[in-house]
């Protein structure tokens, strides 16, 4: 019997390990689909029934429809003109419940929203996950802003942060 509890423990440390992984995969792969400006991959991170809060509350969107259309505006995708930005995921810290999960990861987002200047933002993503199907999701995110900045920059021309770029 002895030998089963460590059996058991082993698999549990594993589920554990794969989790904490998933959910960390899920989260990068958020910051790369907003990067790309691709609205279908960012939605394709949060639950159905999912609650978002953006501008440290200034903005509560409930539900894929409303994120949607956040999202269209936020990147600017539907006038052709989306501003770019890079986003880097830190510090991904991650609490397993089971089949729920609290992440909270420390951020930095780097935004070109108007000519000549970027925004540069300290954020804090904190998230409650649901796992559906062996499929980590958002199920409600909480965007805050702690630091901002804005400088003299651009991002390069032909070059879409995000996106995969092929070498010639």
């Amino acid at each position: 019997q002895r030998y089963g509890r460590a059996a058991m423990e082993q698999i549990q440390d594993f589920e554990d390990v794969a989790g904490r992984e998933a959910i960390a995969d899920l989260i990068y792969r958020y910051a790369s689909r907003i990067d790309a400006g691709d609205i279908d991959g960012v939605l394709a991170c949060f639950a159905e029934n999912c609650a978002a809060a953006y501008g440290n509350g200034a903005v509560t969107l409930n539900g894929k429809a409303e994120l949607r259309s956040f999202f269209i505006k936020a990147l600017d995708t539907d006038g052709g003109n989306s501003t770019a930005s890079s986003h880097f995921m830190t510090n991904v810290l991650v609490t397993l419940r089971g089949a729920e999960a609290e992440a909270e990861t420390t951020a930095m987002a780097v935004r070109n929203i108007s000519p000549g200047k970027v925004t540069v933002r300290g954020l804090i993503y904190r998230d409650v996950l649901a796992r559906a199907g062996g499929t980590w999701l958002i199920r409600r995110r909480e965007h805050v802003t702690i630091w901002e900045f804005e400088t003299p920059g651009r991002f390069l021309a032909g070059l879409k942060p995000g996106a995969p770029q092929g070498r010639s």
